[in-house]
């Protein structure tokens, strides 16, 4: 494993499942974040390997704009229109850096198969 893997992703597309499906598998979490900036250094260099989930855009920004009603009110034009955006321009971003890409489809209905090929592709050895 040449750098340290990271889970980015956008909000509601499966990060903590996967993150518990890995540490039940091997008793480690991966580092996981929403944020672009913490696979770079000060000097915009990538220093982890990016692992990233796709889910269904309509199923991701319904999800995440229910989750921020519960927090914030109700949902307004603008609100959906900043949330499409940052899913845009996420997804924009991780299409050129992400290292490895799942399927939010492939995660819930094959999980251990979905495990085990991400640690294969990371070359994440039982004795890592």
């Amino acid at each position: 494993m040449n750098h340290i893997p990271h889970l980015l992703t956008f909000p509601r597309t499966g990060s903590h499942y996967f993150d518990k499906l890995v540490y039940e598998k091997a008793g480690i979490s991966i580092d996981k974040s929403h944020s672009i900036n913490r696979v770079f250094d000060k000097d915009s260099n990538k220093q982890k390997t990016i692992i990233t989930i796709v889910r269904d855009p309509i199923d991701t920004i319904s999800s995440y704009l229910t989750l921020q009603e519960q927090g914030y009110g109700d949902t307004n034009l603008e609100r959906i229109e900043e949330t499409i955006t940052n899913y845009v321009f996420m997804y924009s971003f991780l299409y050129d850096y992400a290292d490895c890409i799942i399927d939010f489809k492939d995660l819930v209905s094959r999980p251990d198969d979905v495990v085990e090929r991400v640690f294969s592709l990371l070359e994440i050895k039982e004795e890592d």
